[in-house]
């Protein structure tokens, strides 16, 4: 191989790899972290409630070590006779959401963070710190008390991240409302009364 050739091959070597590192460092720079539906989970602490109960639901965003994703929204949304979607704060501590736009009922949040550290000052850039990294998002929603919210419903957390085109979402989890039961009519309900004639003994004669 002359010294031109040679020359030529290092070049496109070293361009090759040059264009492969800004690929990956581009990429970890927009998201490692909240990479599909398997780093997002929601569930129910139960299948079937009855009206006027509180449904709980856990829900988790997961982050290996190192991962960096900035989120522009973090949301709840319910379907079903009641339903509703709102967004929830990534700010570790308490919310209570009750008066937030779109809710119905009474909702109430915990956020906590468990080796995730928020490193955009304040931009929603969050980064997992160990492996099994991950921010707990607990929410405690009690629908309106009538037999309205009875049905069948469905829920999802979703998450929209800066660099990718959809949301991420989980998978559904699914419940009922029962109606409260219907109590059964009275005895002779809707049948008037029977009125009772008063007769006379006869005394005996003597």
């Amino acid at each position: 191989m002359s010294s031109i050739l040679r020359s030529r091959w290092w070049s496109y070597a070293a361009a090759v790899g040059a264009i492969v590192l800004a690929i990956a460092l581009g990429t970890r720079g927009v998201v490692q972290g909240l990479a599909g539906p398997g780093d997002v989970g929601l569930v129910t602490d139960s299948s079937s409630y009855d009206v006027g109960d509180t449904i709980i639901f856990s829900g988790n965003l997961d982050f290996a070590l190192g991962d960096v994703a900035t989120t522009t929204a973090v949301l709840l949304s319910i379907s079903g006779p009641q339903s509703m979607t709102t967004g929830i704060p990534l700010l570790p501590g308490s919310h209570d959401l009750s008066d937030s736009a779109g809710v119905t009922g009474r909702l109430l949040v915990e956020v906590t963070f468990n080796n995730v550290s928020e490193i955009g000052g304040g931009a929603n850039v969050f980064k997992g710190m160990a492996d099994g990294a991950r921010i707990f998002i607990r929410a405690e929603w009690t629908p309106d008390q009538s037999s309205a919210s009875s049905g069948t419903y469905t829920a999802a957390l979703s998450v929209d991240i800066e660099g990718v085109a959809a949301p991420i979402t989980s998978t559904q989890a699914q419940f009922t409302i029962a109606a409260p039961p219907v109590p059964p009519p009275s005895q002779g309900a809707g049948i008037p009364a029977a009125t009772k004639t008063a007769t006379r003994t006869p005394r005996p004669t003597r």
